[in-house]
């Protein structure tokens, strides 16, 4: 699906104000006082596209209760990092290399990469408290059960009942079929775009009654994710005889078609929430852009 150059750009000028404000943000968390500290800085910034806590802030506007949702998109951003960090290791996945620069393990070491791992998982944690007293002061007690609710995601999402046992079957239980590939894409993609969508909508004042319909528009654009970044890998994958990949298990025409039936559903579902918007439409028309 092609669009005019002039309102792609108007797309990117748009996520690029998203991810300046995420940016901006994460370069105060840390006083890189430390060598540990340096290396979680390292991470952090490392130039990566900051999707999933733009997708919190864009949900949070899409509510329009003005309500600041900062601190929870950081602490996707941290649980994200840091499951970068681990799955780059010598032990894991063995990478040298990590958005065009070296891995964190590889600049500092095995031993500060598994530490800046843990630093940041915890740390996201104290950004999901801090989140809960700005709600607080806006809604009084009732943020408590938004806090209570977002500790218990983000442990599942992240834990040995999300990305973590994703990683684990990524390593030792490579999938053979369509149905255990969803369930393994689940694990290690889906569910950081649930804390995303999920965390915009709690802290960004949404009802609680809710929360499976975002858990549904989540899956949908996480998968949507993984199915393009599978084609975009196709060529690599493909050679080195990988299934953990839609294009190849499926053929590259068969995950065309399904890469945009997930877009298509998950506008469907956006405007059930009613967060539909300029916002996501230029994320999706990003997707789109080059396949």
């Amino acid at each position: 699906m092609q669009k005019c150059g002039g309102h792609y750009s108007v797309s990117l000028l748009l996520l690029k104000g998203y991810k300046e404000r995420i940016d901006l943000a994460l370069e105060e968390e840390f006083t890189a006082a430390n060598h540990l500290e340096r290396a979680m800085h390292y991470a952090l910034l490392s130039g990566g596209k900051r999707v999933r806590p733009i997708i919190t802030l864009m949900v949070a506007e899409g509510l329009g209760m003005g309500l600041n949702v900062i601190p929870s998109a950081l602490a996707v951003e941290f649980s994200h990092t840091a499951s970068i960090i681990a799955d780059d290791l010598p032990c894991m996945d063995d990478e040298k290399k990590r958005r065009g620069r070296s891995c964190v393990h590889i600049e500092y070491g095995q031993a500060t990469a598994i530490l800046a791992s843990y630093g940041l998982i915890t740390a996201a944690y104290g950004k999901l408290a801090e989140n809960g007293r700005i709600l607080a002061d806006q809604i009084g007690e009732a943020a408590f059960e938004v806090l209570e609710s977002a500790v218990a995601l983000s442990s599942k999402a992240s834990g040995c009942k999300g990305a973590t046992l994703g990683q684990e079957l990524d390593l030792f239980e490579k999938p053979d079929s369509l149905e255990a590939l969803e369930n393994l894409i689940y694990l290690k993609t889906i569910t950081f775009f649930e804390m995303a969508m999920v965390f915009g909508w709690m802290f960004g004042g949404g009802g609680l009654s809710k929360l499976n319909e975002v858990r549904e528009a989540a899956y949908h654009l996480g998968m949507a994710f993984q199915v393009r970044d599978d084609l975009l890998d196709y060529s690599e994958d493909e050679t080195r005889g990988c299934l953990s990949n839609f294009a190849v298990m499926l053929g590259k025409e068969e995950a065309l078609i399904r890469f945009y039936k997930e877009t298509e559903t998950f506008r469907e579902k956006i405007t059930e929430l009613k967060l539909s918007s300029h916002s996501f439409e230029a994320l999706l028309e990003a997707l789109e852009k080059g396949l």
